[in-house]
């Protein structure tokens, strides 16, 4: 992440480095606090949509039309505040 953005304080990031910050929250709630083009690499574990419980942290239950906009939504985001040449590692279970 740029060292010039400072994020909200309420997002106070769970590791922070000298390479860079890693996050435990909702990414929706990060991602649009981000500038665009300012990150260098993305490592996203999405839940799989397997009806897991997951407790209150998440929601794993949509349809499969729900589910699908959902990763649109926070992939055209991880896209938004890469840098041009930068890596998007998505983690998945096909199905």
């Amino acid at each position: 992440m740029a060292d010039e953005h400072v994020l909200p304080a309420s997002l106070v990031p769970e590791i922070s480095t000298p390479l860079g910050n890693l996050y435990r929250a909702d990414c929706m709630t990060v991602l649009p606090e981000i500038p665009p083009e300012s990150v260098h690499t993305v490592f996203a574990d999405p839940p799989f949509n397997l009806n897991r419980d997951y407790g209150q942290r998440t929601r794993d239950d949509y349809t499969e039309s729900e589910y699908l906009d959902w990763c649109h939504s926070w992939l055209a985001e991880c896209i938004r505040v890469l840098v041009p040449g930068g890596s998007l590692f998505v983690y998945n279970l096909p199905r």
